[in-house]
């Protein structure tokens, strides 16, 4: 039983993170965005949203504007936002053919 809530607890913590960075992506597409601005969008604390921004820059799907202090979605970030989205659609429909 405890390694299923174990199980369970790693799943969450998966999806959250999914979920976070999937909110940084969308704030920061377009024209780009503030930290501040996208650490309310995203609802993230400070060190939660640093935390992200290192990792999503060093993967090349957020890039930050030295001339406007602002962080863009690249366009491997805008793919990963379609593809995730895509994802959560077909999870989403097999969760409802399953009835669970």
């Amino acid at each position: 039983m405890l390694f299923f809530l174990f199980l369970s607890r790693e799943k969450n913590k998966l999806s959250d993170l999914y979920q976070q960075v999937s909110n940084i992506l969308d704030a920061a597409k377009g024209e780009g965005e503030t930290k501040t601005k996208i650490m309310y969008f995203a609802f993230l604390s400070y060190n939660q949203l640093n935390e992200n921004l290192s990792i999503l820059k060093e993967n090349n799907l957020l890039e930050y504007l030295d001339g406007t202090r602002t962080f863009k979605t690249t366009e491997k970030g805008l793919n990963y936002i379609k593809r995730i989205t895509k994802w959560k659609n077909c999870y989403n429909k097999l969760l409802l053919s399953k009835n669970i």
